[in-house]
């Protein structure tokens, strides 16, 4: 998704700084504001820029062809006439640049830049703004809301002395002169107003009329309801006078809350606010409920997160519990105090599950879930009450080499722990794991009434084992649901030629990635932490879910290209890579609207892909043994 940024006002208010540089030029910590507020959205994964260009839109223009001088160290052999860089100090920016005229209007300025955007949707702020804000977040909260226009309601910091006082007695309670340090600067004002950081279908050009001001467009939006308003919870400040460039730099020395590059985003949890929606709060760590898990009344509540108390003290199986997902998910079970059994085929120490030691907190049973005696005989000895069933032959290029093991394994191994299933009058919930490739190659936005239409081994068998498992609930009352994820990445994945964990390998080991596709295929990517608390929320919630499907995903949605560019920038290390381009019967968009997973569940992703790659990186210098 590109991001416009709207950059041709003359700054009338701050002549100081703008008779001869445009304002998104006047710097903050030596770097222009216009800088600042691309890294904001870089940091996010979306480095592809719109200027409009208006009142001094030529010196935009130089300052980034001479980018790199301004960013590198170099030495200048003035008679050979050459440099050399001793340094990579620029930004990853592709810049597209606008002339959109001297007097347009804000309104006139995106009309002008549409040819630019190829119908698809896109981002626009102002160019004199910044936040501590989520982009992942706001994006996410537009395609819930499906709605044409999400614009960003904030409240600005105080920037005058702020009086309290008492309406009764009409005398002045508190008194507090503004200025940095003393406190007043984070106090925000009541009053909401946009402050940028927009998100626009491309329908929003059938309500922008010509010579008219960006804003005008609202007004028509908000009678039709289309208009969404994402409240930021945090800190957002513009500058429009001098003394605002004054205060901005103030910031900068002493709380540069914006700085999300540096380090994860941050955003305070928001007061209530009734009239507005209220976006995800950070990820709640495993480490940080360690010591609470000892009793079902220390479930109840963390961090005003609900947590798992019909699991405590109760019988779990979880096939495929030495796998990427499994693993994590049996970390999650323990925490939430339940009896975990796992199926296990094969003992690799390096798995997460093994590195955790977690074959000695939960009972291993040596079976094949597609002998069916054998997974009968597990179900019913240890009395299983909820099953989370993820074993499955997970890779897409062997099921092209072995079908036969894939659906033996995938439909038939699914058939049998659902049979197990129907004969046990313990089981309380079931939770089979699909994915998005059981809706084949029509998969854009997809929603959960999409028909399941696989057409190659391993789409096939999906798209079986999802209709088989809901069949079992509509014939047999089972008590079963059905979970479909985008592509899982995280710590612990031991396939190294899935294109995430060949990243990894790239990086550290300096091995060449070949990708199998053109390098162009878009998938959605999902952390395998959130997958992990969507598992749980249906068994949790079995009553209310059962016979249905939900989708799960984070609205991250990249090619392999644009992947392996994202985590290079995010890790500072390239990865080297071929394209072999030999891939047959490749999906080539696959994206899922989970909306439905939030408003029944409750679900929400809690991870950024800023921190899922963080973490996910992390292990994998840990596994290739990286000093």
């Amino acid at each position: 998704m590109k991001v416009v940024i709207l950059c041709g006002g003359e700054g009338t208010r701050m002549k100081e700084e703008t008779e001869f540089k445009p304002k998104p030029l006047v710097e903050v910590g030596g770097k222009p504001i216009l800088w600042h507020i691309m890294k904001i959205y870089a940091h996010y994964g979306f480095n592809e820029f719109i200027l409009t260009l208006g009142y001094k839109g030529n010196m935009i223009k130089e300052y980034f062809m001479n980018w790199r001088t301004f960013a590198s160290d170099f030495t200048m052999d003035t008679g050979r006439h050459n440099m050399e860089f001793h340094n990579n100090g620029h930004d990853d920016f592709k810049i597209t640049f606008v002339d959109t005229g001297l007097k347009s209007l804000t309104g006139e300025r995106v009309r002008r830049v549409k040819e630019f955007l190829n119908g698809e949707d896109f981002m626009l702020t102002y160019g004199d703004g910044v936040a501590n804000i989520d982009i992942g977040q706001l994006i996410n909260f537009h395609r819930q809301k499906d709605r044409v226009a999400t614009i960003t309601g904030t409240r600005p910091l105080a920037k005058f002395g702020v009086i309290e006082h008492n309406p009764a007695t009409g005398l002045v309670t508190t008194f507090q002169q503004n200025g940095m340090g003393q406190g007043v600067t984070d106090k925000q004002y009541d009053f909401i107003i946009n402050g940028g950081f927009m998100v626009f279908r491309n329908q929003i050009f059938d309500y922008v009329r010509p010579d008219s001001m960006i804003e005008e467009a609202f007004i028509e939006l908000t009678k039709q309801g289309q208009l969404a308003l994402y409240h930021h919870p945090g800190k957002w400040k513009s500058m429009d006078t001098y003394k605002e460039v004054e205060e901005m730099n103030e910031y900068w020395q002493k709380d540069p809350f914006w700085k999300v590059w540096d380090g994860l985003p941050v955003v305070p949890k928001p007061s209530a606010i009734p009239s507005f929606e209220i976006p995800a709060e950070p990820s709640v760590t495993m480490e940080s409920l360690e010591s609470l898990f000892k009793t079902p009344e220390a479930l109840d509540e963390v961090a005003g997160e609900a947590l798992p108390q019909k699991l405590f003290g109760k019988n779990v199986l979880v096939t495929g519990g030495t796998g990427l997902v499994g693993g994590h998910l049996v970390e999650r079970l323990l925490k939430a105090g339940a009896n975990v059994f796992c199926t296990v085929r094969s003992k690799d120490p390096r798995t997460y599950f093994f590195q955790n030691r977690f074959d000695e907190k939960t009972v291993t049973i040596d079976c094949d879930i597609t002998q069916a005696k054998r997974v009968f005989d597990v179900v019913s000895k240890y009395e299983i009450e909820y099953i989370f069933h993820l074993a499955a032959q997970p890779i897409v290029t062997t099921s092209f080499i072995n079908p036969l093991e894939t659906f033996d394994t995938n439909i038939m191994g699914t058939v049998n722990l659902l049979e197990a299933a129907r004969k046990s009058p313990y089981i309380k919930g079931i939770v089979v794991a699909s994915s998005d490739k059981a809706y084949g190659k029509d998969c854009v936005n997809v929603t959960e009434d999409h028909p399941l239409a696989g057409d190659h081994p391993y789409d096939v068998s999906k798209s079986s084992a999802d209709l088989i498992a809901l069949a079992y609930h509509k014939t047999y009352n089972l008590p079963v649901a059905v979970s479909r994820f985008g592509n899982i990445f995280g710590p612990g994945d031991l396939n190294l030629n899935r294109i995430v964990p060949g990243i990894m390998k790239g990086i550290f080991l300096g091995d060449t990635l070949e990708i199998r596709s053109n390098g162009q295929f878009v998938r959605d990517y999902v952390y395998v932490k959130d997958v992990v608390e969507g598992y749980v929320l249906m068994a949790e919630q079995m009553e209310k879910v059962k016979g249905q499907a939900f989708n799960f995903s984070t609205g991250y949605n990249f090619s392999v290209l644009d992947l392996i560019g994202q985590i290079s920038r995010m890790t500072g290390q390239d990865c080297r890579y071929s394209i072999a381009n030999n891939q047959v019967n490749e999906i080539p968009f696959q994206s899922l609207n989970y909306e439905k997973a939030v408003n029944t569940l409750g679900w929400k992703p809690r991870y950024s892909f800023h921190e899922g790659v963080g973490e996910t990186y992390q292990w994998y210098k840990d596994f290739f043994k990286v000093r």
